[in-house]
């Protein structure tokens, strides 16, 4: 019953997330969508990467994250408070960074320049939502005055992901 109850939430999770950006997607500036994070693409089994270097962190069933152990947690100059790696039947589909602090505008600008310009969407209550989504990726940002969510996801990944969810 919890396995199950932990399936719907992720389920909600994507699909919050999908919403939230549907009307609000941007394409990504020519040459900039990623594939995969540091070095790692979308879809690596698990297991041919130094497992030495990673911890499991969290566990939904099928879903896992793990942190490195030394793990560089900046993006450009911004201080970065943890970075998650989502493995779903051990293959990379998902990168989850979270900062506490307040670098969410000097983030929101990395990411502008990066992948280019876009428009955040106000969520109200002062938090705000942005995302750029191609053929392979999406880079979503969600963020308020103090803390922040980024997400990179692996399209073709998620959508199966999404999948088992629903057979479930």
């Amino acid at each position: 019953m919890i396995l199950k109850s932990i399936y719907i939430l992720l389920s909600l999770l994507f699909l919050s997330f999908s919403v939230m950006a549907e009307s609000q997607y941007c394409p990504f500036k020519t040459g900039s969508e990623p594939d995969g994070f540091r070095g790692i693409k979308w879809g690596t089994d698990i297991a041919t990467l130094k497992k030495q270097q990673f911890i499991e962190v969290e566990s939904h069933g099928d879903v896992k994250f793990y942190e490195k152990k030394k793990e560089h947690k900046k993006i450009g100059n911004i201080q970065l408070s943890s970075i998650k790696y989502g493995f779903w039947k051990g293959n990379f589909y998902s990168v989850r960074v979270d900062l506490i602090g307040f670098d969410n505008n000097n983030l929101l600008t990395f990411l502008k320049e990066k992948y280019g310009g876009c428009n955040e969407k106000s969520l109200g209550r002062g938090m705000y939502f942005i995302s750029w989504k191609a053929d392979i990726s999406e880079v979503s940002f969600m963020y308020g005055l103090d803390k922040g969510r980024l997400m990179l996801l692996s399209n073709s990944m998620t959508d199966q992901v999404e999948q088992y969810l629903k057979r479930r």
